[in-house]
């Protein structure tokens, strides 16, 4: 799974803060059907520290990403969800 993270509102640089492939460890499931992806990677502002993101994926959020790119080949549309990704500090 490759991460890369850059600015949302201007052109500037980007930056990946995670490239590695998951690790069985990394998925788990939730309340009520969740999938829930935890991942360590490097943080936005400050690369020396590790920080643990949590993305959690409603049961038809994981089924639109299951799917893959849509047949109009723009992807699957996740517009209207709710993925929650959320940096805790975690110790490297």
């Amino acid at each position: 799974m490759h991460i890369e993270v850059g600015p949302a509102r201007r052109p500037g640089n980007s930056f990946t803060i995670y490239d590695k492939p998951l690790d069985e460890t990394e998925l788990a499931s939730g309340h009520n059907g969740e999938v829930v992806l935890t991942i360590r990677a490097s943080g936005i502002n400050c690369r020396k520290s590790l920080y643990r993101y949590k993305i959690r994926l409603s049961p038809h959020e994981a089924e639109q990403v299951g799917r893959g790119p849509s047949a109009n080949g723009k992807g699957a549309s996740l517009l209207g969800t709710s993925l929650h990704l959320t940096p805790s500090q975690s110790s490297p």
